[in-house]
Order: structure tokens, then sequence, then C-alpha cells
């Protein structure tokens, strides 16, 4: 995974810190905004330069949407459009080759490969249209701020999936990090970065082993192997979250945390509010609530 490459860790991040350093020197606002984004699509172009291609046109077309939605009387259909056009390109490179081989299992599939990230900034463009069309928020000026917000290279890939107030207000402030939020990213950085390498990567190598031929071990072998996955998968995720919002304090940048010690909660539902929460709150938000779900707190 590209944050935690050396690349990633010696290069690109102190090159961006030190390039932001320097825009901060000047002052100005739009120039802070144009270093942000222009790392964030050169960190998201490793992933291939068709695909940034993608990401720049989702951009360009859904900040049109969501300056339409806010002045036309179309407010509704606008909406749909919108959410039609972005869940149809998420079904393209997600699940169009699984349909495929499901209708037809001879069919050979199309070698459509799914894009880094697409499902969680397509989750935040939603969003963003939502809240504009609930009226939540007015649609933002700056294609600046909200290319930043969707292509924010800390978060593109494994999230926190932000809502665009929780960014694009910073963005408008871009105050300098604090010496608390240096020190509060070096250690949510750090401690990703164990949580990854040092606990979740080597008990991968056991946990791969044995079930990778369950019939060779015995059953407590398989038992310690499935209580080492649930430790393994959450210190994986976790440890990629932290990555991201500590990237984003060095930036001058507050995110919320993803992860609660789920694992010490006292049910499922409190499992739920614990585990990955920008997107359990996200689905509450824009899909239980309008289905007509529960509007307290879940």
């Amino acid at each position: 995974m590209v944050f935690v490459s050396p690349i990633f860790i010696f290069i690109f991040l102190p090159a961006v810190l030190v390039c932001y350093a320097i825009a901060e020197l000047t002052g100005k606002k739009t120039l802070k905004n144009m270093t942000l984004l222009g790392f964030s699509l050169i960190f998201y172009s490793w992933g291939g330069v068709s695909y940034l291609l993608l990401l720049m046109i989702s951009i360009l077309v859904n900040y049109l949407f969501g300056r339409l939605l806010e002045v036309t009387r179309y407010r509704k259909e606008i909406l749909i459009v919108s959410v039609i056009y972005n869940v149809g390109i998420l079904f393209i490179f997600k699940y169009f080759n699984f349909f495929i081989s499901q209708i037809d299992s001879g069919t050979d599939a199309l070698s459509i490969l799914m894009p880094l990230g697409i499902s969680y900034y397509t989750f935040k463009i939603i969003s963003y249209m939502a809240d504009i069309y609930l009226k939540k928020r007015p649609a933002e000026v700056s294609i600046l701020s909200y290319g930043i917000y969707v292509s924010f290279f800390p978060q593109i890939i494994c999230g926190p999936i932000s809502r665009s107030e929780e960014i694009t207000k910073q963005l408008s402030q871009l105050q300098n990090p604090s010496s608390h939020m240096l020190a509060q990213g070096s250690i949510l950085i750090l401690s990703g970065l164990f949580k990854k390498l040092v606990i979740a990567d080597r008990l991968n190598l056991y946990v791969n082993a044995i079930f990778s031929d369950t019939s060779s071990y015995p059953a407590l072998a398989l038992w310690i192997a499935a209580f080492f996955y649930t430790i393994q998968i959450y210190c994986d995720f976790s440890g990629y979250s932290e990555l991201a919002i500590g990237t984003g304090n060095l930036l001058g940048i507050n995110c919320q945390p993803n992860f609660r010690l789920p694992y010490f909660s006292y049910n499922i539902k409190d499992f739920w509010r614990k585990w990955h929460i920008s997107l359990s709150s996200w689905l509450k938000d824009y899909i239980y609530i309008p289905l007509g779900g529960n509007r307290s707190s879940y």
C-alpha cells in the first residue's frame, strides 16, 4: 500500500510538507490550496494516469452539478442525475466484471481495473450533493477547494469519509498547524505505522499460512488464526486511518477518528458505532434516515 511505502514516507510526504511550508510563508491561501490539490493529484496518479483523468472529470462534473443544484428549480432532478452518474461510474469500475461473469460464466470479463479509492470519493461526492439539496450547506464556489475535498490525498485511498463542510471550512481558513496538531499528527502516523507494519503484517504471515491449508493444522491452530485475524484486520484498517488523520494534522486539517476501540464494545450496536465510524455515519445519514430510519442517535 502506498501509505507505508518508503517512497511515500521518505520522499513524497516530506516534499509535501516542505512545499506546503513554503506556500504558508507567502501568506496566500490560493497558493496553499494549489499545493494541496497538486500533490493530491500527483499522489493519485500513482494508481494510473487514466484514473487520474477520471478523477479530474468527476471533480469538474460534480462541481458543476453542485453549482447548478443551488440555482435551478429542478433540484430533485439534478440530484437524481448526479447520483445516477456517480453510482453508475462506481458500478462500471467495481462491479461490471462480476455481473458479466455471473450472467455468462463462459464469457471473458473485460479488463476493467478498479481505480484507487473510487468508493471513498464517490461517497464524499454524493454526501456533498445531498447536503446542498437539503440546504445544509451552499455549493462550493471555489473549484480548488472542492477539488481538494474530493481528492485529498491522505483520505482518498482508505478514508475516513469526511463531510464536505469538515474539509472546505478548514480550507477557507487554512490555519497553520499548531504545535499540538503537529505532535498529534506525528503520534498518529507512528501509531499507524506500528499497527500496520509491526502487528498486522506480522500476524498476516501466520494467518495466511494456516488458512491456506486448514486441513494440515489442528483445531487449536485454527482458533488461534481466527483470533489473530480479528486483530490483524483491525490493526490494518485502523492503522491506515491513523496515517490518514495524522497526515492531515501535519497539514493543519483535523479529521474525525474512524475507530474507537470497537472490540471493547458491549453489543453489536455499540460495535457499529465504533468501527469505521465515517462509513457507518454516512450510511445512517444518507441511506438509512432518508429511507425512513430512526433519526435518533444510533
